[in-house]
């Protein structure tokens, strides 16, 4: 996968349907490159992917529907194969996405668009009960990377 086409990036994931405005592609792509195996890997198991967009808080306010990455969900994405390349995206709700104990899952705050900062929660789920995570702030330079 190529981090200078986005597009190409997220086209392989299906997630090239979901943006919207506020939503940054070559955050996605980046965060889909370092966190996920491309989808032609023979080890991954599609059903076990989530990708989510969450709402930023501050540190005060716990929402209803908050998760452990600190942002309140607003959308949640399964994925179904299509091809040996492809990937669907298949929205989905918090209930059905741990439900599936769900090995790779990343998470991204809206609006990245536009933001001098975006939330970026990358998870590991090898067994259920066995978890890894790591919460990173993303900060757009100047020159957009």
């Amino acid at each position: 996968m190529s981090q200078s086409d986005p597009i190409s990036t997220l086209q392989l994931y299906g997630l090239d349907q979901v943006l919207t405005d506020q939503d940054d592609p070559p955050l996605w792509a980046a965060a889909l490159v370092k966190h996920w195996p491309t989808p032609n890997d023979p080890n991954l198991h599609v059903p076990r992917l989530t990708f989510g967009i969450g709402m930023r808080q501050d540190r005060n306010t716990k929402p209803a529907g908050h998760d452990r990455s600190g942002m309140a969900t607003i959308e949640i994405w399964c994925f179904q194969r299509v091809d040996e390349e492809h990937l669907r995206a298949v929205h989905t709700d918090r209930e059905t996405r741990w439900s599936s104990y769900p090995e790779y899952i990343l998470d991204i705050s809206r609006p990245s668009a536009g933001s001098e900062i975006a939330f970026l929660h990358a998870g590991d789920n090898p067994a259920p009960l066995i978890g890894y995570g790591e919460i990173r702030v993303w900060i757009h330079q100047e020159d957009g990377s």
